[in-house]
């Protein structure tokens, strides 16, 4: 298995980050890495949940959410036997009023190994875009808040 992770400190409370993290459908508003998002199952973010997501560069791709600990963290995966993408999103709280955020993706299945080198570059670039955009998005919505 191989992939990449990110984690960044976020001068917000983690109730803010989880609120835009866990509203899939608002991505587009906050982050360059997601265009479009199409809930096709309702847009609560719960086991069993897809979305069909459109980032640039690649070929729209349904993710299907395989566990959520509400406010804390949410893991989703893209693809088959062999092939899947995993991605977690997680929030470790430091305070009420500040958080540490981490996005890790990982390529898994007989052929990670061999597509990892192609894919590995634009996935660090995305992850680290989507760690930064929430990371603003979230002390953003913060100050407004105070």
């Amino acid at each position: 298995m191989t992939g990449f992770e990110r984690s960044v400190d976020v001068q917000a409370p983690p109730a803010v980050i989880w609120r835009l993290i866990s509203r899939v459908g608002d991505w587009p508003s906050w982050t360059p890495t997601v265009t479009s998002v199409e809930a096709l199952d309702g847009l609560e973010l719960q086991v069993g949940a897809r979305f069909e997501l459109r980032q640039p560069k690649l070929k729209p791709a349904v993710w299907t959410v395989r566990s959520v600990t509400a406010g804390r963290e949410f893991v989703w995966s893209k693809g088959g036997a062999g092939l899947q993408l995993t991605a977690a999103h997680s929030i470790a709280a430091a305070s009420s009023d500040a958080a540490r955020l981490t996005i890790s993706v990982r390529l898994s299945g007989v052929v990670a190994p061999l597509l990892w080198p192609l894919a590995g570059p634009l996935t660090r670039q995305y992850v680290t875009q989507e760690v930064e955009s929430l990371k603003a998005a979230a002390e953003r919505a913060a100050c407004n808040l105070a």
